[in-house]
């Protein structure tokens, strides 16, 4: 458990009908909740563009795409996590008696940091 959430796939491939939609970078397929890290990169106007053409295909196949950037993981890590938390329960979620007061080993920003 990654701050008492499930454990999220990392690079998941989204199809439609086996047809490739995008890659993301940590998903609950289950729950269509996807995580997305978005370096500097993604500030490039080219690489922006492509990034939002790729939210517009997810959301069509009823994503909710949660971004999450070097600042926030370094300064805003708890809320962000519970933004996650929030997305999941949306979705049908529901944390295990053991999942409410887990503390396990592995944080949430560590899986988004190694993905």
């Amino acid at each position: 458990m990654l701050a008492g959430l499930p454990r999220p796939v990392t690079q998941h491939v989204v199809e439609d009908r086996g047809r490739f939609v995008a890659r993301v970078d940590l998903a609950w397929p289950e729950y269509r909740v996807a995580v997305e890290y978005d370096g500097v990169w993604h500030a490039q106007a080219d690489q922006f563009h492509r990034d939002r053409q790729r939210l517009n295909r997810l959301v069509g196949q009823d994503w909710i795409v949660l971004h999450l950037t070097a600042q926030r993981l370094r300064d805003d890590l708890p809320a962000f996590t519970a933004e996650v938390r929030t997305a999941l329960r949306t979705r049908g979620w529901r944390p295990t008696r053991r999942a409410r007061g887990a503390r396990g080993s592995c944080s949430f920003g560590e899986t988004a940091r190694t993905s």
